[in-house]
């Protein structure tokens, strides 16, 4: 693990980075009248982090934390922006092979920024009428805006990975709850400590929602072989054409729902195990290509 560069402040958290390799995937934050708003929220656990911070934390001090995931790492950036200009960078990097496990809790009373706030939308308002001079500057528009926050119930997620003396550590993060979704997602896909092939170079870019949404992982073996399924198989085929048209009409509807409900979910993912059993067996060929992948 390693993180550098706080207002010009290099730190090493043992080790040295080499090569990050293939940058796979961002969670990227959200864009609220030109203030950005973070879909996941660092709370604690890296002493360096927490002591930088200090006395406040890191969104009194305007920085804004999002998840990255290479084929060597997977990071916390915090930044700072002043409009649409990122003027400080900050990053946690933990080595995959160094990664341990994660567990989610549910928890009350954590602090998560508003999804919009009057100030935020007025700057943007009165920017855009071209007002200009001490009417914005009251707003903040040439300044960093401090975030504004509120108390709500919310999703903690557990880091757990070890130091350099091999001692399992834990990072703290948590996200609102309509965010869980995309940060278990981004954990159940990327926080592993080997990737499969699949991950690192993707058969294909288009998802396969009701798949994804029962096994919880962009690139399990299952979801990757059904991607495969649908672009080598039936993509070749008028019926197998119409299936997937019809397929992609209704499957994103009930995306949301089968992830939430585990139940529903578990039965279908039961099916889909046989399935998928079923076509490997089947067409060989295609078992025998989608091997290599793994």
């Amino acid at each position: 693990m390693a993180m550098k560069k706080f207002n010009n402040l290099n730190v090493f958290l043992g080790g040295k980075v080499n090569n990050f390799g293939k940058e796979l995937y961002t969670m990227q934050f959200y864009d609220v009248y030109e203030h950005r708003q973070p879909k996941v929220y660092y709370e604690g656990g890296v002493n360096q982090i927490d002591d930088y911070f200090s006395p406040n934390n890191y969104l009194q001090h305007g920085y804004v934390p999002t998840l990255y995931a290479y084929a060597n790492y997977v990071s916390i950036y915090f930044m700072m922006w002043v409009r649409s200009n990122m003027v400080d960078l900050g990053v946690i990097h933990f080595y995959r092979d160094k990664i341990s496990r994660y567990e989610i809790i549910e928890a009350n009373d954590l602090e998560v920024i508003k999804t919009e706030s009057f100030k935020h939308e007025a700057k943007y308002l009165f920017k855009n009428m071209g007002l200009v001079g001490s009417t914005i500057s009251v707003f903040g528009t040439d300044k960093i805006i401090n975030v504004n926050t509120k108390r709500i119930s919310g999703i903690r997620y557990k880091l757990y990975y070890f130091d350099e003396e091999n001692i399992e550590r834990c990072v703290s993060l948590y996200s609102s709850p309509e965010n869980k979704n995309e940060v278990v997602l981004f954990l159940n896909t990327y926080f592993k400590k080997d990737l499969p092939e699949s991950a690192l170079n993707p058969v294909s870019n288009s998802g396969c929602y009701i798949a994804t949404a029962c096994y919880r992982d962009l690139y399990c073996e299952e979801v990757v072989f059904f991607r495969w399924y649908r672009d080598n198989v039936l993509n070749h085929h008028f019926f197998g054409r119409l299936f997937i048209k019809i397929y992609y009409c209704v499957s994103p509807i009930f995306y949301k729902y089968l992830f939430n409900n585990q139940s529903i979910s578990g039965k279908i993912k039961m099916i889909l195990d046989r399935l998928y059993k079923h076509l490997t067996i089947k067409h060989r060929f295609i078992g025998k290509y989608f091997l290599k992948l793994h």
